[in-house]
């Protein structure tokens, strides 16, 4: 059921949309408050996109993406997931970055902002930096003079501890394949390239979290390539930003390896989840879970999972326990705009029935301002479409 959100400073209200009473309703207010309008929302299917959990807002934060068609439609739409009224809310936003898929996102707690970097779009490989201030909702391009070349389907994360972001690998603008680290400081707003002794190679497609107990980024996944040899990573990589280092670590048993896939990290019980990805052999439906302190892979798969994809973004979030997963596509078949929850403790995924919303917010002059005027107006509509649709019914009762 789609819903609008109604926003006019002091005074807000939800209504559904698949009631005439309400629809009346809203004709009637939009008589009075011109400058009011409502659009039917919903979120676009798509692939590309990036989701990063505000944990002082306790809400999920989504970003862009591409629409896999005959031709890409990139997106630059931003929204936020309520998980605990399970509802997308379209962001209205002064400005945003253009248009891109495949670019890379992380939130710090520290600061309550969100850094992007990078993507992909018809202007091809981007190497912009963005930051979006999740206190006054507004995004703004930052300008450092050196940065990493452009690049999608890297890897990004904010490390707690050393207070800068870790940007690893990707599809780069003018060489290919990359394999370089590069930390962004978002107090002094600049990228430095680390220099290191081994990394886990060129890929892209590959996905990192942070886990702060051991105060390091962990990598898993990547669609690796050399002179050589064409493989996906299977073995988890550790990054640590304190004496800059990168250690492989081998599992006897593990999950095929894949790119593209869905990561992240239940930080209070210290368990890896991914979704997800693919191979060379279509995309895949199964959901792995490392146990940080087990130090071993369990598959929890079955057939409840979501239908197979690739490029799906998932997020843990701490207020409800669960993991949050969104969209991806199967690309012999359909794009998705599927919701579903992950819960770790009974090992089962559940499909989401979200509401969708959007906010309308006044536009007018605030010298012709009427105090109180949008709170009468709201009662005004409400009694003259309460008329309206009792004269086209021809009785007394509303249902």
């Amino acid at each position: 059921m789609n819903k609008y959100y109604i926003d006019l400073g002091k005074t807000s209200f939800v209504v559904s949309a698949n009631t005439k009473l309400l629809l009346l309703a809203l004709y009637g207010f939009s008589l009075l408050v011109p400058s009011i309008t409502v659009n039917a929302v919903n979120i676009d299917s798509r692939v590309g996109h990036q989701m990063v959990f505000d944990s002082v807002n306790g809400r999920v934060i989504l970003f862009g993406g591409h629409i896999v068609e005959q031709s890409m439609t990139y997106l630059n739409d931003t929204w936020s997931y309520d998980p605990l009224e399970n509802t997308w809310t379209l962001m209205q936003l002064d400005s945003s970055p253009s248009p891109r898929g495949g670019h890379m996102m992380a939130y710090s707690q520290d600061h309550e902002v969100i850094i992007m970097f990078g993507g992909m779009n018809t202007r091809g490989r981007l190497d912009e930096t963005w930051i979006f201030d999740c206190k006054t909702e507004e995004w703004t391009q930052l300008g450092p003079e050196e940065k990493p070349q452009g690049r999608s389907d890297a890897a990004l994360v904010y490390d707690s501890d050393e207070k800068v972001f870790v940007l690893y690998g990707g599809w780069g603008s003018r060489s290919g394949l990359q394999d370089d680290t590069w930390v962004f400081d978002p107090e002094t707003i600049e990228w430095t390239e680390v220099e290191t002794s081994t990394s886990p190679g060129r890929m892209y497609g590959q996905g990192m979290v942070y886990d702060s107990v051991n105060r390091r980024a962990i990598l898993y996944g990547g669609h690796l390539r050399s002179p050589i040899s064409r493989e996906y990573i299977e073995d988890v990589w550790f990054f640590y930003s304190g004496n800059r280092s990168w250690i492989q670590t081998n599992y006897t048993v593990k999950p095929h390896g894949r790119y593209w896939n869905a990561i992240d990290l239940d930080k209070e019980n210290m368990q890896l989840v991914i979704f997800g990805g693919g191979y060379g052999e279509g995309p895949l439906r199964e959901t792995w879970v490392l146990d940080l302190y087990e130090k071993s892979w369990t598959n929890i798969s079955s057939p409840a999972n979501p239908p197979a994809r690739i490029m799906p973004r998932m997020v843990y979030v701490q207020t409800i326990d669960a993991f949050i997963c969104f969209g991806g596509a199967d690309p012999r078949t359909i794009n998705f705009n599927d919701t579903w929850i992950l819960r770790l403790e009974t090992e089962s995924w559940e499909k989401l029935y979200p509401s969708y919303t959007v906010k309308i917010v006044e536009e007018s002059d605030d010298s012709l301002a009427i105090s109180g005027f949008p709170l009468v107006a709201i009662h005004l509509s409400l009694v003259t479409s309460f008329y309206i649709y009792n004269r086209k019914r021809g009785s007394k009762t509303i249902n």
